[in-house]
């Protein structure tokens, strides 16, 4: 069986002055009906403060992703 995607995701700055850190990934979901389905989810990371560079921000999101990104991942209802 072939190895599903590896996953990066995107890391960005949000809010209106641009100030919170938040990272973009995609991860599939099992419906009501059985079906899988891939959904975009957001999480925030922090201040800009807490997180001065894009690189740290990857870093954070990396730990988000590993969870995802596992060999016997397997996705959840």
């Amino acid at each position: 069986m072939a190895r599903k995607r590896y996953q990066h995701g995107s890391v960005c700055l949000i809010g209106k002055s641009k100030d919170r850190s938040a990272g973009r990934y995609r991860e599939e979901v099992i419906s009501m009906d059985g079906t899988v389905r891939r959904v975009r989810r957001e999480v925030v990371f922090g201040s800009k403060s807490e997180l001065p560079t894009k690189r740290l921000a990857q870093r954070r999101m990396e730990t988000v992703l590993f969870r995802i990104n596992l060999l016997d991942y397997s996705p959840k209802a």
